[in-house]
């Protein structure tokens, strides 16, 4: 073991000890020691506050991954309810529409996260009362009977997890990032 030859710490060369606990070959690795250090703690503590949010803020963050999602798909499409065309960068952000549920997040929030169930939406038909035979023709139309009926009809109560929350807010993340670049 006492024959051993080092390797650095950053580049991974091995190097000869001048004095005992070095654990870098050069100067130019030791500058580099400091920085490599407050990545791994900046690393640590990000690990560290994801593991400690709670349920209901991991519903939030996915929620809202999803509806920038439901945004970028439906970008250049119609108002699902009255037909009106979005226009310029604020379709995008939230500006000018919503992403509008069929059933409620509050009603049926098994179906919050239902591409399905939810579609762009001017923020006035959303928010001010919409035209919900409108917005059911609509749906017929775009994504048909068959998942419509399936949609009107009951729902279990899925049991998710925190591991769940995060791995539908990845994966919403995902989806988005990937419509964002190809647009």
């Amino acid at each position: 073991m006492a024959d051993e030859i080092p390797s650095c710490a950053v580049c991974a060369k091995p190097f000869t000890a001048q004095r005992m606990g070095q654990r870098v070959c050069s100067f130019r690795c030791a500058a580099k020691v400091p920085k490599i250090e407050r990545k791994q703690a900046a690393a640590k503590d990000r690990a560290s506050k994801e593991a400690q949010k709670t349920l209901p803020q991991l519903r939030k963050e996915a929620q809202a991954v999803f509806n920038l999602f439901i945004r970028l798909r439906d970008f250049g499409k119609p108002c699902v309810c009255c037909g009106k065309v979005p226009f310029g960068p604020q379709a995008l952000t939230g500006g000018q529409f919503d992403a509008g549920h069929y059933r409620s997040r509050g009603s049926s929030p098994e179906l919050s996260l239902n591409e399905d169930n939810c579609h762009s939406q001017l923020k006035e038909c959303n928010r001010f009362g919409w035209d919900v035979a409108g917005y059911r023709a609509e749906l017929l139309r775009r994504i048909g009977p068959e998942r419509l009926a399936a949609l009107e009809g009951p729902h279990p109560m899925p049991k998710l997890t925190r591991d769940d929350m995060r791995a539908i807010r990845d994966t919403y993340k995902a989806k988005a990032r990937e419509l964002a670049s190809a647009s």
